[in-house]
């Protein structure tokens, strides 16, 4: 396992707009399916980079979902970057500090 990948932003400091800071619960319906699963996509690249290992063999590595989905180009690191600033440009992610309301 990987503890070393220098990444500009720690996921733990970031939250989904649509969760309800009181009781951290989610409600996933309609629109927010897409969000959530941009979300996953994420947070499973994350894995794969810290632990090499894929988190299914049914499907490809999120990495390469990330470039076939998003067009964005470099490695791992550059890749998560990239989508991470895209979801929080797009207000998908916020800051847990910041208001949600």
């Amino acid at each position: 396992m990987r503890n070393d990948i220098n990444l500009s932003f720690n996921m733990e400091d970031w939250t989904m707009s649509k969760i309800d800071p009181s009781s951290g619960a989610a409600s996933v319906g309609g629109e927010d399916v897409g969000r959530f699963r941009e979300v996953m996509i994420l947070t499973y690249h994350l894995t794969e980079m810290r632990t090499g290992m894929k988190m299914t063999r049914h499907a490809p590595k999120c990495s390469t979902l990330i470039r076939r989905e998003y067009g964005f180009k470099g490695n791992n690191i550059k890749l998560a970057e990239q989508l991470f600033a895209d979801l929080v440009d797009r207000g998908v992610l916020v800051h847990k500090n910041e208001d949600t309301q």
